[in-house]
């Protein structure tokens, strides 16, 4: 797995330094001693005759050499190194490496966490190389993956916590492990291998590492060899734990490291799970291979448009590639059979097969996915489904958009917002593509990349005879022709009404209508409209000069009708059609094109690459027509334009004029240079980011913005309203409040506070634009969210995504929530929202943790701001707070505060309670705080009512009480102060914040907590106390003990306060103001 620079140096196990190196002093080992008698004898040779001196040296030497020789015929006997370097190996994997220097022991039963490079990849770790010898013999090493918590550079110590583990590795028996140190390399089993565990192929478990996670060992027994770099002692150390706990049996405690001047560690293999490609290529190498692209689109058998141009995009793309295949909701699968190159089929109203594609797309090697968007192709109001497969993929994704609205409703707009954000690059079909989304939606242009519809190699004919004839038609025969699945904005009807006035000047001349109904169409109403125009063509006697080819036609058929036309028609209805592959064909194969001006024909047919006549205007198309059948060299010139034009086009490849583009705007039109200037000045009156663009960054860090809050607000009872309030009332800025109502609230239910300058119905989705309008329209720097995913309407709150993806301002979003197991639905939603906010606020490092690590979320847009408490003295005694409640001065209290519900887990604080009074008999246990309002809707007070059944069975009536109501700060500041133990035994593990223990940790008290992620991180160092969860036992010996022992108790209590002067709010407020100033400077 290695590869080294030297010849191997052997040392014997007592050999603390080479020959001919340079003595280093080693570091203080608490484990392990040095033995003084070595000391003296060493001491006594240092004075010996040089005579002496030179004589042992050469004996060691001869020692040394003859060790040599036998190392040279070991293979595994390999040198230390420091100094990482990386290589790849052929199968794409990361080895970690060492260069050369000596090797000796290390002390036993610590941990070692390698601080000298982080993992870089994410991936899974494979392999282990580290040196051992024979007194190692069948015993353990573990190995594991640390996330760096915090780094305290001056005094050179970490916090780090473990994440995942190898498990313990045996090592081999006396026979196989030599008396000197060997390099011995460790394969970690994956699934496939787990069943030859035994056998000897590998051992343990291969385990994840993230790119900026450090690899640690746990030695027990066992000296490894290790290395002294002589590298800088701040950033080329080592880390062993200052305690004696074990983060290997308590992963996700947070541990203070220390360094040591060796590593132990010398070399890992990191298979990646992703982007192994992109992430080790060299650019120039990703710039001259096929890459291997996911493409996502209909595919033929399906006749549609989209399903022709993906495979006319796969039939020229030269690298390796697969397809899913979106099928109709309807479908059946035995119903469509695909080639062998579709690897999936998405059906288009199934959420969770998103959700499939894209673990198929993370782990299956694919270097890009590229999605052919329309937005009816996929699934839910207007194709959204498609959202939740672009936030769940893990590559980089290239959206091709063969619809821009240009007006779109704020659905839409929002819709394509989102969309656009999500992706890595977007392909449009037209120059007006880009300029739609630029301008209308506020898409970021350097994403945009403009890509003509594909059409096919054809030569240009200048004659049309042989085509024509090929068919059976008259050589001479004019022939006008449209193609494409018909539907009723084909507006075929008013080619038929102009005909009625053609055929009087062009009595011979042939219409063809190319093409079968479309099959969505046919679906819902049949042939009817197909019907109707050979009805309309027997009344208007056009019998003779029209004919219907009623047909899916492939490539070869449709050239060879193409190739026989004369004049090529789309007399499309809709002016907004920024693309047609019709029309790229017609233009492509270098027909004369008469259209009506919807965007895209005004683009591709400027320049006189064709014709174009008014919607509707069927006297103009008849007039256009005529004089196109009866002038030869117009027609040509037309066409030999459009050919010339459509060259670029073609899909192994994908002007001065008196044109008045006042008068038609959005034609494109050829400007030459004159060496003079007409306009000496304009003001702009921006619609929106005026601060932006016209302040000073120094006036941005230097003025208070004015924000608009969107959350909860009092009255309403919950803690995001409190929330809400405290940061608000800490801003010295200026500012709106948008204020979230229940769905089945009236408005005559709530009074708010006139700082409340709209009220959002929650289940209202048309509300969120509204917002939206007045965040972008009424002179507000930034917006504030406060985000929990049941606060907003939609399927756990997804509403949200409408009002981020229709804000033009900085957004700062505040995550109350960050699921550490989220379901697919989730992680998309969550990815989603991230994409769409300038910043995003976490109120605890785990929570940061969680959106980089698991969510892959940009780490840059992150800031953590605490959990804001009030400014309260710390109170050394809590006599004076007990009597003014009317408690004994001298009764020991615990409380728990907060809207209660089953969560809160109140009931093991009971049970725990029955032991507890047999030490503390006079213990007082506070419960604060009234039944949440939802729960109260749902279940009323049923949850309160079963606690007070237990209190009475328990004989707790004298040892706990109930304060039912919602506690204003005054009354919850007074509660806790009298307070000598909190506890917040809640059931979930997975809870990354809680505001009621960030105000015990505030206000400094002995805080006992079941061990969520909060808890951990919050109470670690002494902060607090953690008992298992639902372990009462645990709770009960804890409580007894902090009551029964003032010092403990009181020194938690000093941490806990001392943390907690960072999370006051002036201080969580200021850092929101740098958070607001930083977004608005960078937006």
């Amino acid at each position: 797995m290695s590869s080294w620079d030297e010849p191997p140096i052997i040392y014997y196990r007592n050999t603390f330094q080479p020959v001919n190196t340079i003595s280093r002093q080693l570091p203080t080992i608490p484990s392990r001693t040095v033995n003084p008698t070595i000391g003296t004898q060493l001491l006594l040779k240092i004075i010996l005759p040089s005579i002496v001196v030179i004589s042992i040296i050469a004996t060691v030497t001869i020692i040394v050499c003859v060790l040599l020789k036998i190392s040279q015929n070991t293979t595994q006997d390999q040198i230390t190194t420091t100094g990482l370097y990386t290589t790849t190996e052929p199968n794409q994997t990361l080895v970690l490496r060492r260069r050369s220097i000596e090797v000796v022991g290390a002390p036993s039963a610590m941990v070692y966490v390698d601080s000298h490079q982080m993992a870089g990849s994410h991936g899974n770790v494979t392999s282990v190389s580290f040196y051992a010898d024979h007194t190692c013999a069948l015993n353990f090493v573990e190995f594991a993956a640390f996330d760096l918590i915090h780094r305290d550079v001056d005094l050179n110590t970490a916090e780090l916590i473990v994440t995942h583990r190898s498990g313990p590795l045996q090592l081999g028996t006396p026979n196989e492990l030599k008396p000197y140190m060997t390099l011995i390399t460790i394969q970690l089993c994956s699934e496939k291998l787990m069943q030859n565990i035994n056998s000897g192929v590998c051992q343990g478990n291969q385990f994840p590492v993230l790119p900026h996670h450090y690899i640690g060992v746990r030695s027990d027994k066992c000296r490894l060899g290790f290395v002294q770099p002589s590298l800088n002692l701040v950033f080329g150390t080592t880390w062993t734990q200052s305690d004696r706990s074990d983060p290997f049996n308590e992963p996700y405690q947070i541990l203070n490291y220390v360094p040591a001047n060796y590593t132990i560690l010398q070399s890992i293999t990191i298979d990646s799970f992703e982007k192994n490609n992109i992430q080790r290529t060299d650019p120039k190498d990703i710039r001259s291979t096929q890459l291997r692209v996911l493409f996502i689109g209909t595919y033929p058998p399906r006749q549609c448009g989209l399903a022709k141009y993906l495979e006319d995009l796969i039939d020229n793309y030269k690298g390796s590639y697969s397809i899913v295949a979106i099928d109709e909701k309807d479908l059946k699968s035995t119903d469509r059979n695909y080639s062998n190159n579709v690897v999936f089929r998405l059906k288009q109203n199934d959420r969770e097969i998103y959700y499939k594609v894209a673990e198929m797309a993370n782990s299956q090697g694919y270097d890009v996915v590229n999605i052919q968007h329309e937005y009816g192709l996929y699934g839910g109001m207007c194709g959204e489904y498609i959202v939740h497969l672009l936030a769940s993929v893990r590559k980089p994704i290239i959206i091709t958009m063969h619809t821009v609205l240009p007006k779109p409703t704020e659905f839409y707009l929002s819709l394509t917002r989102t969309i656009a954000a999500l992706s890595t690059r977007i392909i449009v079909l037209s120059p007006v593509g880009r300029r739609l989304l630029v301008d209308l939606y506020g898409v970021d242009e350097t994403k945009i990349s403009i890509v003509h519809h594909g059409v096919p190699d054809v030569p240009f004919s200048q004659t049309l005879t042989e085509e024509k004839q090929r068919l059976g038609f008259d050589a001479k025969r004019p022939i006008m022709a449209t193609f494409g699945l018909i539907h009723r904005d084909k507006n075929i009807q008013l080619v038929l009404k102009a005909m009625k006035n053609i055929i009087e000047y062009v009595p011979n001349i042939l219409y063809l209508v190319l093409g079968q109904t479309h099959p969505l169409i046919k679906l819902h109403e049949g042939d009817s409209y197909r019907h109707e125009l050979e009805n309309n063509v027997t009344t208007l006697s056009l019998v003779n000069n029209v004919y219907f080819v009623n047909k899916y036609l492939d490539d070869k058929e449709l050239i060879s009708y193409l190739s026989a036309s004369d004049i090529y028609i789309t007399p499309y209805i809709h002016e907004e059609q920024y693309v047609s592959g019709t029309l790229a064909w017609a233009v492509g194969l270098g027909k004369a094109v008469v259209s009506t001006p919807y965007l895209y024909a005004k683009e591709l047919l400027a320049h006189g690459r064709g014709f174009l006549i008014p919607f509707n205007g069927h006297q103009a198309l008849s007039s256009t027509i005529i004089t196109l059948v009866q002038n030869q060299e117009i027609r040509d010139a037309a066409r030999r334009k459009a050919y010339k034009f459509g060259r670029q086009m073609i899909w192994p490849s994908t002007h001065s004029d008196r044109s008045d583009p006042f008068n038609k705007p959005y034609q494109i039109l050829n400007y030459v240079p004159v060496n003079y200037t007409i306009l000496q000045s304009i003001t702009i009156d921006s619609f929106e980011k005026n601060n932006i663009q016209r302040t000073d960054p120094k006036d941005i860090r230097s003025t208070q913005l004015r924000v608009l809050f969107i959350g909860t607000y009092p009255p309403r009872q919950c803690g995001l309203a409190k929330y809400l309030e405290d940061l608000i009332d800490n801003y010295k800025g200026s500012y709106g409040i948008v204020a979230i109502d229940e769905k089945d609230l009236k408005s005559t239910d709530r009074n708010y506070s006139n700082n409340v300058v709209f009220r959002l119905k929650q289940n209202e989705r048309e509300i969120y634009y509204k917002v939206a309008e007045m965040a972008n329209s009424q002179g507000y720097d930034v917006v504030n969210i406060q985000h929990e995913y049941g606060l907003y309407g939609g399927m756990c709150g997804e509403y949200i995504v409408h009002l981020l993806a229709s804000v033009r301002k900085p957004i700062i979003i505040t995550m109350h929530t960050v699921l550490p197991k989220p379901t697919e639905f989730y992680l998309s939603l969550t990815r989603t929202i991230a994409a769409l906010s300038t910043r995003i606020i976490v109120l605890s490092p785990v929570g940061r943790r969680l959106l980089v690590d698991l969510y892959g979320v940009d780490e840059t847009k992150i800031s953590i701001v605490h959990h804001g408490v009030p400014d309260v003295p710390f109170s050394q005694i809590l006599t004076e707070e007990k009597q003014k409640l009317g408690f004994d001065a001298k009764r020991p209290i615990m409380a728990t505060f907060g809207l209660l519900h089953r969560d809160k887990n109140i009931q093991l604080v009971l049970k725990a309670m029955k032991n507890i009074i047999e030490y503390v008999p006079n213990i007082l246990y506070l419960v604060l705080g009234q039944t949440h309002p939802l729960i109260k809707l749902h279940e009323g007070d049923s949850y309160r009512h079963e606690l007070e059944n237990n209190v009475t069975t328990l004989s707790l009536v004298n040892n706990v009480y109930f304060v039912n109501k919602y506690l204003d700060d005054k009354e919850l500041i007074s509660y806790l102060s009298a307070s000598d133990i909190y506890i917040t035994p809640y059931i979930h593990e997975e809870q990354y914040v809680s505001g009621t223990l960030a105000w015990a940790v505030g206000l400094g008290k002995a805080v006992v907590s079941t061990p969520y992620l909060y808890a951990k991180e919050l109470l670690a160092h002494g902060r607090g106390f953690l008992i298992p969860f639902n372990g009462h036992q645990a709770l009960s010996s804890t409580i007894i003990t902090l009551v029964q022992n003032q010092e403990i108790r009181d020194a938690a209590r000093r941490k806990a306060y001392k943390f907690g002067r960072q999370m006051i709010w002036p201080s969580v407020t200021c850092d929101y103001e740098n958070i607001f100033r930083d977004a608005l400077l960078y937006f």
